[in-house]
């Protein structure tokens, strides 16, 4: 009986001693956040944040969209056997929010375009400068803004892994194709003041194609052809949503 009590005591002391598992914590996603900005910020690979939260590594997250922080055995757990959670994710490439979709001309080569782009200029611009670039291209200045500070925070350094670029976020095949289509002249893949009017000579063009505003930002995110064969995905409506929100309450739209 007493041996019996004592391991009891053991087993149920023993218990008490264990401590409890780490829960995930939910982390609102900010403006200009990425997963690579949120994963490097709490010690975890963008890899490992992403399959926590069962998303690709190059998943675009949305403003005000919940990413969850797993703890680290959460993490490990979602990645799998082999590999680690806490790399240093800062050795990855930045991932940013949104990237224009490449199906709007499907004769572009990706890698080709992707060669001849060096490395935007490590820069922001303010509200103000966004604004004044856009405003000549027929694009309302609080759009402009909204997009800007929506795709990057208005960092032009910033470079998804798959290749969006610059301050409007523009994917190198989409480069071409305006700076082919609607630029009069060439344009610096490298320069903000040129992203900002590419990306400003975009949305007036998806304007112009999609018939209004709301569609022209879903196709900016989605890629036209997308847009008018499938309409607006989910993740797409989180995006134009956010972005009318911003031309709303941030930037004094329309």
């Amino acid at each position: 009986m007493r041996t019996t009590a004592l391991c009891l005591f053991t087993m149920t002391f023993g218990a008490l001693l264990v401590p409890p598992a780490a829960a995930a914590v939910p982390h609102t996603v900010g403006a200009g956040e990425t997963l690579w900005s949120i994963a490097a910020a709490n010690n975890f690979t963008t890899r490992a944040l992403a399959a926590a939260n069962g998303l690709s590594e190059d998943a675009q997250v949305v403003l005000g969209s919940t990413i969850q922080i797993p703890s680290e055995v959460e993490a490990a757990a979602a990645l799998g056997a082999g590999e680690t959670s806490a790399e240093p994710a800062a050795e990855e490439e930045q991932t940013t929010t949104t990237e224009s979709a490449q199906d709007d001309n499907p004769n572009l080569n990706v890698d080709a375009a992707s060669s001849v782009h060096p490395h935007p200029t490590n820069e922001r611009v303010s509200a103000e400068q966004v604004g004044a670039v856009a405003a000549p291209q027929g694009v309302s200045p609080s759009l402009a803004k909204s997009v800007a500070w929506q795709e990057s925070g208005f960092n032009n350094a910033a470079v998804s892994t798959t290749g969006a670029r610059g301050v409007m976020q523009i994917m190198p095949p989409t480069w071409e194709w305006i700076d082919d289509n609607l630029a009069e002249g060439p344009l610096d893949s490298a320069s903000a003041h040129d992203n900002i009017r590419a990306g400003a000579m975009y949305l007036n063009y998806l304007r112009r194609a999609a018939g209004d505003e709301r569609k022209a930002l879903a196709s900016y995110y989605q890629g036209l052809d997308s847009v008018k064969r499938d309409g607006l995905l989910p993740e797409t409506e989180l995006y134009v949503d956010s972005v009318q929100a911003h031309q709303a309450n941030r930037f004094g739209g329309p």
